[in-house]
């Protein structure tokens, strides 16, 4: 492809990744992306804390490792009865909370 051919998007040329985050959510948005984030970080922390593979707590927990391992990596949304899941696993829970 000749360089005539291509075309370049200069909107977002040199901003970081919260300029474009902060254009296209709203703050609410962000406070949920970043609770979820976190969420699923301590997730994983509490397995590797408690000498688990993703493997040993899909064995514990009848939920497949691949499942597992989108839920940790925030590929997937996982149901409640899953999160319970994992946590007993690794003898957590969970509790509402004020912000």
């Amino acid at each position: 492809m000749a360089d005539k051919d291509v075309k370049v998007n200069d909107k977002y040329v040199g901003s970081n990744i919260d300029d474009f985050f902060n254009e296209i959510y709203t703050p609410e948005d962000l406070a949920i992306i970043k609770e979820r984030a976190d969420f699923l970080l301590q997730i994983v922390e509490a397995r590797k804390a408690n000498n688990l593979t993703q493997t040993d707590l899909s064995q514990k927990t009848g939920i497949a490792q691949s499942t597992i391992a989108k839920i940790e990596n925030g590929k997937i949304n996982p149901s409640l009865n899953n999160i319970f899941k994992i946590l007993h696993a690794m003898g957590k829970t969970i509790r509402v909370a004020s912000l």
